[in-house]
Protein backbone atom coordinates (compact mmCIF):
# COMPACT_ATOMS: atom_id res chain seq x y z
CA UNK A 1 0.00 0.00 0.00
CA UNK A 2 0.94 3.50 -0.77
CA UNK A 3 1.68 5.78 2.52
CA UNK A 4 1.08 8.78 0.94
CA UNK A 5 -1.67 8.25 -1.17
CA UNK A 6 -3.22 10.36 -3.86
CA UNK A 7 -4.68 12.91 -1.12
CA UNK A 8 -1.54 13.74 0.35
CA UNK A 9 -1.98 11.81 3.14
CA UNK A 10 0.36 9.55 5.76
CA UNK A 11 -0.56 6.52 7.74
CA UNK A 12 -0.58 7.00 11.69
CA UNK A 13 -1.04 4.29 13.80
CA UNK A 14 -2.03 6.83 16.70
CA UNK A 15 -5.31 7.93 14.55
CA UNK A 16 -6.37 4.09 14.87
CA UNK A 17 -7.81 4.94 17.90
CA UNK A 18 -10.58 7.27 16.09
CA UNK A 19 -11.61 4.64 13.57
CA UNK A 20 -9.18 5.97 10.77
CA UNK A 21 -5.84 4.77 9.82
CA UNK A 22 -4.78 7.70 8.04
CA UNK A 23 -3.99 11.40 9.63
CA UNK A 24 -3.50 14.68 7.12
CA UNK A 25 -0.19 15.95 6.62
CA UNK A 26 0.17 19.53 5.27
CA UNK A 27 0.33 18.43 1.87
CA UNK A 28 -2.07 18.23 -1.16
CA UNK A 29 -5.28 17.61 0.99
CA UNK A 30 -4.57 20.57 2.86
CA UNK A 31 -4.13 22.99 0.15
CA UNK A 32 -7.90 22.43 -1.09
CA UNK A 33 -9.39 24.63 1.84
CA UNK A 34 -9.54 28.40 1.45
CA UNK A 35 -6.68 29.65 3.92
CA UNK A 36 -9.01 32.67 4.48
CA UNK A 37 -10.73 30.41 7.22
CA UNK A 38 -7.67 30.62 9.43
CA UNK A 39 -6.87 34.21 9.62
CA UNK A 40 -8.84 34.26 12.36
CA UNK A 41 -5.76 32.76 14.61
CA UNK A 42 -6.24 28.84 15.41
CA UNK A 43 -4.25 28.41 18.52
CA UNK A 44 -5.69 26.35 21.42
CA UNK A 45 -6.74 28.70 24.23
CA UNK A 46 -7.20 27.26 27.36
CA UNK A 47 -8.94 29.99 28.94
CA UNK A 48 -12.01 29.38 26.96
CA UNK A 49 -12.87 26.27 28.44
CA UNK A 50 -15.43 25.98 31.77
CA UNK A 51 -13.26 25.30 35.01
CA UNK A 52 -13.45 21.38 35.57
CA UNK A 53 -15.57 20.96 32.29
CA UNK A 54 -14.83 20.30 28.80
CA UNK A 55 -17.60 22.68 27.65
CA UNK A 56 -16.69 26.11 25.82
CA UNK A 57 -17.17 28.99 28.82
CA UNK A 58 -18.66 30.53 26.47
CA UNK A 59 -20.90 30.22 23.11
CA UNK A 60 -18.82 29.41 20.88
CA UNK A 61 -18.53 31.17 17.62
CA UNK A 62 -16.57 32.81 14.95
CA UNK A 63 -14.78 35.04 17.71
CA UNK A 64 -14.16 31.68 19.97
CA UNK A 65 -10.58 30.84 19.70
CA UNK A 66 -11.73 27.24 20.41
CA UNK A 67 -14.12 27.36 17.99
CA UNK A 68 -11.49 28.10 15.55
CA UNK A 69 -9.12 25.80 16.61
CA UNK A 70 -11.60 22.66 16.32
CA UNK A 71 -12.32 24.62 12.55
CA UNK A 72 -8.42 24.52 12.13
CA UNK A 73 -8.05 20.63 12.87
CA UNK A 74 -11.18 19.56 10.70
CA UNK A 75 -9.70 21.56 7.87
CA UNK A 76 -6.55 19.35 8.21
CA UNK A 77 -8.57 16.49 6.96
CA UNK A 78 -10.24 17.67 3.97
CA UNK A 79 -9.36 14.98 1.46
CA UNK A 80 -9.07 11.92 3.38
CA UNK A 81 -11.30 9.36 2.03
CA UNK A 82 -14.41 8.36 3.61
CA UNK A 83 -15.04 4.24 4.97
CA UNK A 84 -13.24 1.83 4.18
CA UNK A 85 -9.19 2.53 4.71
CA UNK A 86 -10.47 6.12 5.93
CA UNK A 87 -12.87 7.73 7.92
CA UNK A 88 -16.64 8.01 9.10
CA UNK A 89 -18.92 11.36 9.88
CA UNK A 90 -18.92 10.06 13.48
CA UNK A 91 -15.18 8.69 13.35
CA UNK A 92 -14.08 12.31 11.74
CA UNK A 93 -15.89 14.10 14.07
CA UNK A 94 -14.32 12.24 17.46
CA UNK A 95 -10.99 12.32 15.89
CA UNK A 96 -11.00 16.33 15.47
CA UNK A 97 -12.17 16.38 19.08
CA UNK A 98 -9.78 13.96 20.38
CA UNK A 99 -7.22 16.39 20.37
CA UNK A 100 -8.66 18.71 22.41
CA UNK A 101 -9.60 16.59 25.18
CA UNK A 102 -12.83 15.01 24.81
CA UNK A 103 -13.66 11.65 24.49
CA UNK A 104 -16.57 11.36 21.75
CA UNK A 105 -18.74 8.53 20.93
CA UNK A 106 -18.57 6.56 17.58
CA UNK A 107 -22.46 7.09 16.64
CA UNK A 108 -24.67 9.70 15.62
CA UNK A 109 -27.30 9.37 18.45
CA UNK A 110 -23.82 9.21 20.89
CA UNK A 111 -22.48 12.22 19.68
CA UNK A 112 -25.60 14.31 20.26
CA UNK A 113 -26.35 13.10 23.86
CA UNK A 114 -22.90 14.58 24.25
CA UNK A 115 -24.19 17.84 23.40
CA UNK A 116 -27.11 17.65 24.65
CA UNK A 117 -30.34 20.36 23.01
CA UNK A 118 -29.43 22.10 19.73
CA UNK A 119 -29.37 25.27 18.08
CA UNK A 120 -30.60 26.47 14.59
CA UNK A 121 -29.33 27.96 12.29
CA UNK A 122 -25.86 27.92 10.28
CA UNK A 123 -23.38 25.90 12.35
CA UNK A 124 -20.10 28.19 14.02
CA UNK A 125 -17.24 27.10 13.57
CA UNK A 126 -15.99 23.86 15.63
CA UNK A 127 -19.27 23.28 16.20
CA UNK A 128 -21.36 19.96 15.70
CA UNK A 129 -24.12 19.77 13.11
CA UNK A 130 -26.67 17.15 13.21
CA UNK A 131 -28.63 15.70 10.24
CA UNK A 132 -31.36 13.16 10.04
CA UNK A 133 -31.76 12.28 6.58
CA UNK A 134 -34.38 9.52 7.04
CA UNK A 135 -37.02 12.00 8.79
CA UNK A 136 -36.57 10.06 11.83
CA UNK A 137 -35.84 12.77 14.29
CA UNK A 138 -33.03 10.76 15.31
CA UNK A 139 -29.41 12.04 13.52
CA UNK A 140 -28.06 10.10 10.65
CA UNK A 141 -25.03 12.21 9.71
CA UNK A 142 -22.88 14.93 11.35
CA UNK A 143 -20.43 17.30 10.33
CA UNK A 144 -18.29 20.12 11.72
CA UNK A 145 -19.55 23.70 11.83
CA UNK A 146 -17.46 25.97 9.60
CA UNK A 147 -19.59 29.01 9.69
CA UNK A 148 -20.39 30.84 6.85
CA UNK A 149 -23.60 28.97 6.10
CA UNK A 150 -20.58 25.63 5.86
CA UNK A 151 -19.74 22.39 7.55
CA UNK A 152 -16.70 20.02 7.13
CA UNK A 153 -17.66 16.69 6.70
CA UNK A 154 -16.93 12.72 5.22
CA UNK A 155 -19.78 11.88 3.47
CA UNK A 156 -20.65 8.84 1.58
CA UNK A 157 -21.41 11.43 -1.45
CA UNK A 158 -17.87 12.93 -2.44
CA UNK A 159 -16.03 10.04 -0.87
CA UNK A 160 -14.13 11.64 1.51
CA UNK A 161 -14.02 14.75 3.90
CA UNK A 162 -14.75 18.01 2.31
CA UNK A 163 -16.38 21.30 2.79
CA UNK A 164 -20.08 21.99 1.61
CA UNK A 165 -23.04 24.20 2.62
CA UNK A 166 -24.74 22.96 5.71
CA UNK A 167 -28.17 22.97 3.89
CA UNK A 168 -27.10 21.00 1.32
CA UNK A 169 -27.64 17.55 2.98
CA UNK A 170 -31.54 17.67 3.79
CA UNK A 171 -32.82 16.67 6.88
CA UNK A 172 -30.73 19.50 8.81
CA UNK A 173 -31.24 19.14 12.73
CA UNK A 174 -29.01 22.04 14.37
CA UNK A 175 -25.55 22.58 15.65
CA UNK A 176 -24.42 21.97 19.20
CA UNK A 177 -20.99 21.97 21.71
CA UNK A 178 -20.22 19.06 23.69
CA UNK A 179 -21.42 19.39 27.55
Amino acid sequence: MDPTGAAGLQYDPMVGTSGSQYAPNFGAARAQYDPSIRAAGLQYDPSTRAAGSMKPAQAAGPASSLGSALLGEAINWLGVPYGGAGVTCTGFVAAVYEKFGYSLSLSEAGQLGAVGSLNSGSPPPGSIAFWSEDGSGMPTHVGIGAGGGMVVDANIVGGMVKQTPYDIVPGYMGWGFPA
